[in-house]
């Protein structure tokens, strides 16, 4: 029917997938996600490769902005960027020299650290100047709270709850 093959990657335990990151076209497999019982999965995700069934899919690419079609609307955060990024650079860390070196300057350039490019824990204006870096912006950088700060948070939500639920009762 025309169709291109697809090579569907889905992993059997959380975690990275080092042997099929080794392979040369890592970033050309469609990764499928789990989402609970492995049999499942599987099954919905040949479902959805088939056509049968429809499902969710994400999809990033690195294109530049005259390249994107008339009426598509391409928008992106520093954060996705960064993440169509890392893939794009562990592709190339893996290739001839001058790719790794392409790797360490888009590393470089979006602040990554990754397989072929280090982190660099500097304090200072001077520092930074000195290694021809710049401070990454606070509102570039997500924020997850710890689990215990959540914790806490909980807890005294809870105990809010309880304080308002006895003196309704009282």
């Amino acid at each position: 029917d025309g169709a291109a093959a697809r090579l569907l990657c889905m992993p059997l335990a959380p975690g990275r997938q080092r042997v099929l990151e080794a392979l040369p076209l890592w970033h050309t497999l469609q990764r499928v996600p789990r989402a609970g019982e492995l049999g499942a999965d599987l099954a919905r995700a040949v479902r959805e490769a088939a056509g049968v069934e429809r499902g969710w899919s994400v999809r990033h690419e690195l294109c530049a902005a005259d390249a994107v079609p008339s009426g598509a609307r391409a928008s992106s955060s520093v954060h996705v960027a960064k993440l169509a990024w890392r893939d794009r650079i562990e592709a190339l860390a893996r290739g001839t020299s001058a790719e790794r070196a392409a790797a360490a300057q888009h590393a470089r350039a979006f602040m990554l650290v990754t397989s072929g490019s280090g982190a660099v824990v500097l304090q200072t204006a001077q520092q930074y100047a000195a290694h021809d870096l710049r401070p990454i912006d606070p509102d570039d950088a997500p924020s997850v709270p710890e689990p215990g700060t959540l914790a806490l948070l909980a807890i005294g939500a809870a105990a809010l709850l309880w304080l308002r639920l006895r003196t309704r009762a009282a």
